[in-house]
């Protein structure tokens, strides 16, 4: 018997796959249908957008217990194949956070920074579509007793309101983030360099095309050692994941605080891999 730790641990190891983690194969045996409702939650996941394009997540599915070991062995033989891309976007969090024991001043004093940062922004060049927020929060901080545990008793009202931004230019990066700050912005959130989505697709499918090449030279070499020739696909399965990079917002925020010096945010590459399941049939 399991209990609901064995739903997280399948999460997870779903989860690491599709971050590039591990690149082990995964099989879901849906014995008598027991799996799928989550598997239609995935698909409706994936039709409602909650599951990104080109963040797909890739596994077998089998019915019966005396495929699982085949569905292991045949995912096993994939080939994959990774590449670093140039980034071409940047998604970063820049957050406005006040306190003050009077809620409605400290909504006020917020809203007041806030503004600054949004107009620096857009004067900045970055259009008002690509600055949205990302969340808004008063918070009550309320005090402790002499044992440690917390009252009822409010001590101040914590404001915190969060924009995200999207820029396209990320030779710009250091600079947005040190504009943002300048401007009121006491916060910076953890920086995503990405793709665009019909980049990440074009990318994918080249890196697909690859792997699958790669998976008939490998297979076509075995074959003739063996002395028999390839007559027929069996079975493709394909998987793949793509991995934004992120960078700790404390070391932004650190860097930022100088003034006087410009933040430096080294871009670098994204990895992208794809990988094919391929069986062949052999004569």
């Amino acid at each position: 018997m399991g209990g609901i730790g064995t739903l997280e641990e399948l999460v997870e190891q779903l989860t690491w796959s599709q971050l590039g983690r591990h690149t082990k194969p995964i099989v879901v045996a849906n014995i008598d249908g027991f799996w799928t409702p989550f598997l239609d939650l995935l698909s409706h996941m994936k039709g409602e957008t909650f599951i990104r394009a080109g963040l797909d997540v890739h596994f077998a599915v089998v019915d019966k217990p005396e495929k699982i070991v085949p569905a292991v062995l045949a995912a096993a033989r994939g080939r994959t194949v990774q590449a670093g891309l140039a980034v071409e976007m940047l998604e970063r969090d820049a957050a406005v956070e006040i306190e003050n024991a009077d809620a409605k001043v400290a909504q006020q004093q917020n809203a007041q920074k806030m503004d600054a940062v949004t107009n620096a922004l857009k004067n900045a060049g970055i259009p008002a579509k690509d600055i949205k927020t990302a969340g808004y929060n008063i918070i009550p901080v309320t005090d402790t007793d002499d044992s440690g545990l917390i009252t009822s008793k409010v001590r101040y009202y914590r404001v915190v309101n969060t924009l995200q931004v999207t820029l396209n230019d990320v030779g710009r990066a250091g600079e947005v983030v040190d504009l943002a700050v300048e401007s009121g912005a006491n916060r910076v959130d953890t920086l995503v360099f990405t793709l665009s989505d019909e980049k990440q697709q074009e990318y994918r499918s080249q890196a697909l095309t690859a792997a699958v090449a790669q998976a008939r030279g490998d297979a076509d070499a075995v074959a003739a050692a063996l002395g028999k020739s390839i007559v027929d696909v069996k079975e493709v399965n394909v998987g793949g994941s793509y991995v934004p990079m992120a960078y700790d917002n404390r070391y932004v925020m650190e860097q930022a605080a100088g003034a006087a010096v410009k933040t430096p945010l080294e871009v670098g590459e994204i990895e992208l891999t794809a990988s094919v399941y391929i069986t062949y049939t052999l004569s």
